[in-house]
């Protein structure tokens, strides 16, 4: 059980924070049309959409990090509830 744990640990986590492929594989394309024109980034994961946010405009730095604290947040706070409920059905020798 401990093996499990922690490779449940580490594959949510690093699940989170998938950035390199998004990017690579497709920047978060393809767009899809909103009814009011919008466009719509279909296949843009939350640590692309951070980053766009920071870079996309000088002056809204400030939104891209407060996404960034708060996507720091809840991977915390879902890696400690993983780490909770699988601890506890682990076995003490």
């Amino acid at each position: 059980m401990p093996s499990i744990t922690i490779c449940t640990f580490l594959t949510l986590t690093n699940g989170f924070k998938l950035f390199d492929q998004n990017l690579a594989l497709t920047a978060g394309r393809p767009f899809l049309m909103a009814a009011d024109g919008s466009t719509v980034k279909t296949t843009e994961m939350l640590a692309l959409n951070i980053y766009s946010s920071f870079y996309s405009n000088v002056t809204n730095r400030g939104v891209g990090q407060a996404k960034a604290v708060l996507f720091f947040i809840l991977v915390v706070v879902i890696s400690l509830v993983q780490l909770r409920a699988t601890r506890s059905k682990e076995v003490q020798q």
